[in-house]
């Protein structure tokens, strides 16, 4: 998928404010493509402008998907649920039979740990639950493309590399074209295939980064990661991200 030539601006009380002018920039197919930049420079604009939310003045985007699924920085169940119909709720669109929903609904919870929940309400989990039970409601409704806003950050080590874990083991059974917005330069080595470095507004690319290793062979201790983290800081440390 590419974004070419993407502008987009918005109207503030001391004028308008441009996010991205003329912006470029390519997301492989089925790889998990990393954003990290500072604060108000355009990763969560770029997420929603994917997502249909919002509208750029200027650009198009080539090879977008028409099903995407967005994970956002809180899990956003619907209360009145239970956590199994919570994601039966992305499956009915899809025709298939209710006994299928609840197969398919099992068979996502089970692999993000929470195979005995299913019957539970979001208020009687935890925090970390409730963001493993929306990891797993993005998989369940068979989109092409995930986007994800800093999902993790709300939650404690312990709990970020649990649902780090969910994630990956989610993915590579079911691997989407997926857009990762972190403040966390290690979440994004241990999971991104792809990191770009944002600079400020209006956004541009300081940055990017492979990572060849696989996902389930990484440490943060490799010779790789530690290069490619440095030189991230680097940029990210950098006076004129311009």
């Amino acid at each position: 998928m590419e974004i070419k030539n993407l502008s987009k601006s918005f109207s503030t009380p001391t004028g308008q404010l441009d996010v991205f002018e003329q912006f470029n920039l390519e997301l492989p197919e089925r790889e998990i493509t990393a954003i990290l930049g500072p604060s108000g420079c355009g990763k969560t604009t770029l997420l929603n402008i994917l997502a249909g939310f919002l509208r750029q003045e200027e650009g198009e985007i080539i090879g977008r998907p028409k099903r995407v699924s967005y994970l956002f920085q809180e899990p956003r169940l619907l209360p009145w649920r239970t956590v199994e119909h919570n994601i039966r709720l992305v499956l009915q669109g899809e025709g298939s039979e209710p006994e299928k929903q609840i197969e398919a609904a099992e068979h996502y919870l089970e692999l993000v740990g929470l195979g005995a929940f299913g019957n539970y309400y979001p208020h009687e989990l935890s925090g970390g639950m409730r963001q493993r039970s929306a990891i797993a409601r993005a998989f369940a409704s068979h989109s092409q493309m995930l986007l994800m806003d800093e999902p993790f950050q709300a939650l404690d080590l312990d709990l970020r590399i649990s649902l780090v874990n969910s994630f990956i083991r989610l993915w590579e059974e079911y691997p989407k074209t997926t857009v990762f917005v972190t403040h966390d330069i290690q979440e994004a080595l241990i999971v991104a295939d792809q990191i770009v470095v944002f600079s400020r507004v209006p956004a541009s690319i300081l940055g990017t980064f492979r990572i060849t290793q696989s996902r389930r062979e990484r440490s943060l201790s490799a010779p790789e990661l530690i290069s490619v983290e440095q030189k991230v800081v680097e940029l990210l440390l950098r006076k004129d991200q311009s």
